[in-house]
């Protein structure tokens, strides 16, 4: 079989599979805490989250939503939308190309939990200005990603999907360029099933330091 950069097509042939085996165990919890912080800049209002690669809506969609949070999800598996539109239809879920998209609007927090890393590099490096145009100040992100550049893939149900990752290094200069002031990168942790986790808070016009 052909091995594609392009995942959706993928996530739509194993959606029911997918669904089923994707852990709700929430190691990603203590995370997303950080990222729930955002909504305390909301005057009290229900914080607002873009979730890039949402996927089926559960496990982190779901949390935020338990929390009050008013979610827009963004997927290309219109599968896996279908799972999350049926399970939260007062939500948001847009068929929609994180690579491209431009709501014009900004969120008290930006996601991009297990789905930024099926992008190639240069696709990953063009995603830092998609994050900003689409914050709040002050606003979080929150995305997880590989330690060493390069290119691998994984298997799923018998497919081959696509992953990728940058060097730390980069990250840290890219985070920085964009107005990205970074608060967490916790590299390859071992109880978040080896993920390098990055939590970083956007900072328009203010010098944007690293940890």
């Amino acid at each position: 079989m052909t091995k594609t950069t392009e995942t959706a097509p993928l996530y739509d042939r194993i959606a029911d599979w997918f669904d089923a085996h994707r852990g709700r165990d929430l190691r990603e919890e203590g995370y997303l805490a950080h990222a729930d912080e955002a909504a305390s800049v909301t005057d009290g209002e229900n914080g607002t989250l873009l979730d890039l690669g949402c996927g089926a809506g559960e496990p982190v969609a779901a949390w935020f939503i338990q929390k009050g949070w008013r979610v827009a999800g963004v997927d290309l598996s219109s599968a896996l939308l279908d799972k999350s539109r049926a399970r939260f239809p007062a939500q948001e879920w847009l068929h929609a190309d994180m690579r491209s998209i431009a709501l014009n609007r900004q969120f008290d927090a930006v996601l991009a939990w297990d789905s930024f890393f099926h992008l190639t590099a240069d696709d990953q490096r063009g995603m830092f200005g998609v994050f900003a145009a689409h914050l709040k100040p002050h606003g979080r992100l929150l995305f997880n990603t590989g330690t060493e550049a390069g290119t691998a893939y994984g298997q799923m149900d018998g497919h081959d999907f696509h992953h990728a990752s940058l060097d730390v290094a980069e990250y840290r200069s890219l985070l920085a360029k964009h107005g990205f002031m970074i608060m967490l990168c916790d590299i390859a942790n071992p109880h978040c099933g080896g993920r390098t986790v990055w939590l970083a808070e956007y900072a328009p016009g203010t010098a944007a330091q690293q940890i």
